[in-house]
């Protein structure tokens, strides 16, 4: 409602004559009008009232601080995959599939505005990872919808036995804002248990644990660095080698030890290097390495150059153990897009005839097929097929 002012009018009229007329030049007696009087207003108008906008209040406090729900997602999973490298066993998102969402999660559409599910690609895998993020009102259902999945996959009379118990112990637990379904059975390894009740209680400490991880990242209380590209390269590489990825030492973590890999073993000019990942083994014994390269502008040529000498280096001189000799031979050596890529991974086959290999020249072909799916991650997550 306008506010309403107090304003005082004195009108006071001077007699005049009958035959004066207002501008008579003839008229000697002069008309004279009091001027209105204006009382100064008890407050200030407002905006509306001064006609410049609509008025509006000065904030009591400062404004909320809006939640990017999708990226608060992404850096949980960030840190998911951090923490159990190689122990992360979901390896298909499936969050953009409306089969999916609606008629196996019973999850409506309406119902949430930010959502990252993850399932294992093959069948008899069972580890998932869901966040939900529901929207006003929904938490309820979507809680309710994650719990009916769960029971769903328990009575699933296709299930494999030995999942069993990971399913029984599959957590699904309200965090902050969000709903999570969590299984991590990597993060235990090839553990035996003495019967049901000693795995279903082991993998339950295990979600535990993961729920953990995804309140700190929530709260805060976990920091999280955004992935760069070359991050998100790694980790495609690391998940289509799931637990057969081993190397271990972060190179790039060590500005110093960086420093002289790249001048010294790799006889890469650090000029050359926008960005670059190197990982290898703890123990030298294993010849296990990935080495994944951002090359500055007009420099990719000669980092795949080094790269390729590097490799020439490690089969004519340097001293290999003989199980390293055909997996070095074989390594891997390409330009994908703007990227540079080595690989040696995959790990040693003690037994070859368990594997059904029972040639030299068979042997070299499977070390050559082992390097070269990190060449096909990163073909895969570019887009890039050559």
């Amino acid at each position: 409602m306008r506010k309403k002012y107090l304003v005082t009018t004195v009108a006071m009229l001077a007699a005049v004559s009958m035959l004066a007329a207002c501008g008579n030049k003839n008229n000697n007696d002069n008309t004279n009008t009091t001027p209105t009087v204006t009382v100064a207003p008890t407050e200030a108008p407002s905006s509306d009232e001064r006609g410049d906008g609509p008025s509006t209040p000065a904030p009591t406090e400062a404004p909320e601080a809006t939640v990017d729900h999708n990226q608060m997602i992404q850096n949980v999973v960030q840190a998911l995959k951090e923490t159990y490298g190689s122990a992360y066993l979901p390896d298909m998102q499936v969050q953009e599939d409306e089969y999916y969402m609606k008629d196996l999660l019973g999850l409506d559409a309406s119902w949430y505005d930010a959502a990252y599910v993850e399932v294992p690609g093959m069948s008899f895998g069972v580890d998932k990872f869901i966040m939900i993020h529901p929207t006003e009102g929904n938490l309820e259902n979507v809680e309710n919808a994650l719990n009916n999945f769960s029971e769903t996959q328990i009575s699933d009379a296709h299930q494999y036995p030995a999942n069993l118990t990971k399913l029984q112990a599959a957590s699904v637990e309200v965090i902050g804002d969000y709903v999570c379904y969590m299984i991590f059975t990597g993060a235990l390894g090839d553990v035996m248990f003495e019967d049901d009740a000693a795995a279903i209680m082991a993998y339950t400490e295990a979600n535990f644990e993961a729920s953990r991880i995804v309140a700190a990242v929530i709260s805060g209380e976990m920091v999280v660095e955004p992935w760069s590209e070359l991050d998100k390269m790694r980790n495609e590489i690391v998940k289509w080698y799931g637990n057969t990825y081993y190397p271990n030492v972060k190179v790039q973590d060590d500005e110093a030890y960086l420093g002289s890999y790249l001048a010294d073993t790799l006889k890469i000019d650090a000029a050359w290097v926008d960005e670059i990942i190197i990982e290898v083994p703890m123990i030298s014994a294993n010849a296990d390495t990935l080495i994944l390269v951002d090359p500055s502008e007009g420099n990719a040529e000669k980092v795949l150059a080094a790269l390729t000498e590097y490799k020439r280096y490690l089969v004519e001189e340097s001293f290999q153990y003989p199980m390293n000799e055909a997996r070095v031979k074989t390594a891997a050596v390409a330009q994908v897009g703007d990227f540079v890529c080595f690989s040696i991974l995959g790990g040693a086959v003690d037994n070859p005839e368990e594997w059904g290999i029972y040639t030299d020249e068979e042997l070299v072909q499977y070390y050559e097929n082992m390097n070269m799916n990190a060449i096909y991650a990163l073909q895969s997550y570019l887009g890039i097929w050559e």
